[in-house]
C-alpha cells in the first residue's frame, strides 16, 4: 500500500491495519498518511506515538537530538502531526482503544500491584516532562 492507497481508506479499522503491518524500512510517507486523515483517531494516534515506531517519542523527548534524517521530509512530518495532533488534542476519540500505561490507576483495585505500577510510570513520564495528552489512555469507554 502506497500513500495514495491509504487516501481511499474508509475506516480507522483499515488504518490500524495498514499502521500496524507497515514496514518502517520503506519510509514514512504511508504512515504520514494515515496520520492525517480524516478517519485516524486519538486512540490510533497514540499508537503510532508509543508502539508502532520510536520517532515521535524519541522527538519528543528530545527534540534537538539529531536522530531525524534531514533529507527526509515525510519522517518530520509524520512527528510532527502525531505529535502536534495529540498535544492539541486534534485527534477525536474513536473506535480504536489504546492503552498508553500510564495515568488510569483508578482502573485497577486500590493498592493492587498492577494500580501501584501504573502509578509507578506515570511519575516517571510526568518528571520527565511528558504532558497528559500523551499520558491519557484511550479506553473508548469513557474509563
Amino acid at each position: 500500500m502506497d500513500a495514495r492507497g491509504v487516501a481511499g481508506l474508509g475506516t480507522t479499522e483499515e488504518l490500524v491495519a495498514v499502521a500496524s503491518g507497515h514496514n518502517w524500512d520503506d519510509g514514512f510517507a504511508v504512515p504520514l498518511a494515515v496520520a492525517n486523515h480524516p478517519a485516524c483517531d486519538r486512540g490510533l494516534a497514540l499508537m503510532l506515538f508509543w508502539e508502532l515506531d520510536e520517532c515521535a517519542e524519541l522527538f519528543w523527548s528530545d527534540a534537538d537530538s539529531e536522530f531525524l534524517d534531514p533529507d527526509d521530509a515525510d519522517e518530520a512530518a509524520y512527528v510532527r502531526r502525531v505529535t502536534g495532533g495529540l498535544l492539541e488534542d486534534a485527534f477525536p476519540s474513536g473506535s480504536t482503544v489504546f492503552d498508553t500505561g500510564f495515568l488510569g490507576a483508578h482502573l485497577h483495585p486500590e493498592g493492587s500491584r498492577p494500580a501501584l505500577l501504573r502509578a509507578g510510570r506515570t511519575r516517571l513520564k510526568v518528571a520527565e516532562g511528558y504532558p497528559e495528552q500523551l499520558l491519557r489512555p484511550e479506553l473508548g469507554d469513557g474509563a
